[in-house]
This record gives structure tokens, C-alpha cells and sequence, in this order.
């Protein structure tokens, strides 16, 4: 009878055990291209803070690394204003926000940051913003960049619901014209794709400048397998119509065909 006991006991004991592993077990490690993706959405995350400190045209606010704050982000400024209240009851329903300027993070610590001002003039108690609300982006990827990647990350940033690309004809990649174009689609900053082929791997760079004088924000580089990050294959297959079990015939693409239709 104990023996059945403790037999019982380790069977639960090691059911117990399956039962919280298997979360862990079974989750597959993000691929390589979402992880450029949230990096990217890390430096446009929606934050609010205020400002401490201003001293010789740099402030500092008091959100830092631990809020999610990073170098390079822009914020902007705001003054609270008049209060505003419902016409029919009275009730106050808010306060005017009065623009004062745009800041540049330039260092980062746990719970606070220092930045540049770039335009206007904040001061303390202003408010520093970044809008939750769909960032412009324009997007460009130089023509030797691999389509399977282009298309993958593209899609990745569009279907996050945080940014609203931006596409244009574009006569150079050069940094400077690809800012003039940004500037005049309204997108607050753009995004170069360009990659190399390594082997069976693509190194990619995601490089992120500002629209409104080209600075460059980030250059994210990663280094990813194709078929590990179960993008298209480069071999298209082309079938007979019908319920035809094996292709016809393959077609193999050139690495960085590009494929335009008129």
C-alpha cells in the first residue's frame, strides 16, 4: 500500500512538474527580424514626463532608462495652460496644452535623462511628450536589398498598429534626399533598409534618421537566417491549375530580383 502510495505521489509530483515547464518548453525564441522590429517601436513608445531641471540649453526630465527611455529620442514640449470646462454643466474637463518646444535625449539614467533643447524654450513643470498616437514613418529599401526582408519587416511595422508608413518614388538613397522627401510626405522620421548576404545568412542594417534635419537616430544591424526566420523561399513555384500534388516546374529567383509590375 505505500509503495502504491509513493508511486502515486511521484507521479503527481513529476505531472506537477510537466504542468509548469511546459510554457517554457514549448515557446519558441522570437526570430531575429520581430526583434528589429520592437527595437524600432522601442524608441517611438508613447511617454510623458516633465522637465527639472533647465540649465544652458539643456533640461532634464524626470523619466529615465527604467520608463523605457533611450538616447537619441525626441520629445515634445508642453505648457500647461488655461482650464477649459464642459459649456452645459461647468465641469472642468481639461487644460489647454501650449506647445514650447522639441528636446533630444542625450544621456540616460535610471530615473531621469538629459537633453538638448532643439526648438523653443521650455522650462520647468513642462510637460514632455511622446504622442501616443500613430507615428509617419517613410519607408525605403536600397534596390539590392533582399525583398524577403524588406517585405517581412514592412509588414511587421505595419501590422503593429504603431506607425503609418510612408512610401514614395525616390530618385537617390542618399541620406540627404531621402530627408527632403520625408519632409514633404510629413513623416516624422524614415527608415533605409539595406543588406548584404553572408553565406546562407543576410546581414541586415535598419538605419533610422529624422525627417526634419536627417540626423541619424539608430543603425540597428542583426544577422539572420532565411529559413530560420521562415521567410519566402527564393525558388517561386509555378503549378498547372488543378489539384496537381507535385510542381510543374520550378522558377529560381537571383538573389535580389526585384519583380515590378505595370
Amino acid at each position: 500500500m505505500s509503495i502504491c502510495k509513493h508511486s502515486l505521489a511521484t507521479i503527481v509530483a513529476i505531472l506537477s512538474l510537466i504542468f509548469i515547464l511546459t510554457p517554457y518548453i514549448s515557446a519558441s525564441p522570437k526570430k531575429k527580424i520581430e526583434l528589429v522590429k520592437e527595437e524600432l517601436i522601442g524608441y517611438f513608445n508613447p511617454l510623458e514626463g516633465k522637465i527639472t531641471s533647465v540649465d544652458k540649453g539643456e533640461v532634464t526630465i524626470n523619466i529615465g532608462e527604467q520608463n523605457g527611455v533611450k538616447r537619441g529620442m525626441r520629445f515634445l514640449t508642453f505648457k500647461i495652460g488655461e482650464p477649459f470646462y464642459h459649456p452645459v454643466t461647468g465641469e472642468q474637463l481639461g487644460n489647454v496644452e501650449i506647445k514650447t518646444g522639441c528636446i533630444e535625449v542625450l544621456d540616460v539614467f535610471g530615473d531621469h535623462a538629459v537633453a538638448k533643447i532643439l526648438d523653443g524654450s521650455p522650462s520647468v513643470d513642462d510637460i514632455v511628450r511622446i504622442s501616443s498616437g500613430k507615428i509617419k514613418i517613410a519607408f525605403f529599401q536600397k534596390p539590392n536589398a533582399d525583398w524577403r526582408v524588406a517585405e517581412s519587416l514592412y509588414k511587421l511595422l505595419k501590422n503593429s498598429g504603431r506607425f503609418e508608413l510612408l512610401d514614395a518614388y525616390v530618385p537617390s538613397y542618399d541620406p540627404h534626399v531621402l530627408t527632403k522627401i520625408s519632409s514633404k510626405l510629413g513623416a516624422e522620421a524614415f527608415i533605409l533598409l539595406s543588406t548584404k548576404r553572408e553565406g546562407d545568412n543576410i546581414e541586415m542594417s535598419v538605419k533610422v534618421f529624422y525627417a526634419s534635419n536627417g540626423s541619424e537616430l539608430v543603425d540597428i544591424k542583426k544577422v539572420i537566417n532565411p529559413y530560420e526566420e521562415g521567410l519566402v523561399s527564393d525558388r517561386e513555384i509555378i503549378c498547372m491549375e488543378g489539384d496537381v500534388e507535385e510542381p510543374w516546374s520550378y522558377y529560381k529567383l537571383p538573389l535580389n530580383c526585384q519583380i515590378s509590375y505595370s
